[in-house]
């Protein structure tokens, strides 16, 4: 199959942005800081990202836009689970001893 070059863009830009979603979620599991994240500013992009994913999903079935919001969800998730486990247990760090 070839691309056009309006689905070449788009490949790009969800390559691209997921990208930039993994750098971010590998910064946060390593530095363990979330000093720029609030309760109500993740909760807002994880009800955003999961309404956009079930409507990305709703409208055109499985396709590289339900992926990438749902990568997205998923990562959001994650910081918002890093967030509770900071409030619960503000004196650890949330690193596992080995």
């Amino acid at each position: 199959m070839k691309l056009k070059g309006t689905d070449l863009m788009a490949t790009t830009a969800i390559a691209l942005g997921t990208g930039q979603l993994l750098v971010h979620a590998l910064d946060v599991y390593k530095s363990k800081d979330l000093s720029s994240y609030s309760f109500p500013s993740v909760f807002i992009g994880v009800s955003a990202s999961l309404l956009w994913t079930l409507y990305q999903f709703n409208k055109e079935g499985m396709n590289y836009s339900v992926v990438y919001s749902g990568f997205g969800l998923a990562v959001q998730v994650y910081i918002l689970q890093k967030l509770i486990n900071h409030k619960n247990n503000p004196t650890t760090d949330d690193r596992h001893e080995e």
